[in-house]
């Protein structure tokens, strides 16, 4: 995808992510499809952080943001 311009006020945006920290570590955010599950544990459903996942379902979250008005703009691209 080539760089974008804002929509807002057409000033050239620039790429970046959105860290998501989990842990020790930090990641880039994605996008899953389909609507989150809670965990289970012998039948009970774990507290509300904990979700089930697909990695073949996830796709980075690219974002755009605008060196004017700071306008963010997400998007899900598939790796090429």
């Amino acid at each position: 995808m080539d760089t974008p311009n804002c929509p807002k006020c057409d000033t050239p945006m620039e790429v970046g992510f959105i860290p998501d920290s989990s842990y020790d570590r930090v990641v880039q955010a994605c996008w899953h499809r389909g609507e989150p599950e809670r965990k289970q544990f012998l039948g009970i459903k774990l507290h509300t952080g904990s979700i089930k996942y697909d990695v073949e379902n996830m796709i980075g979250i690219t974002t755009f943001r605008c060196t004017s008005c700071g306008l963010l703009r997400s998007y899900a691209l598939k790796n090429e």
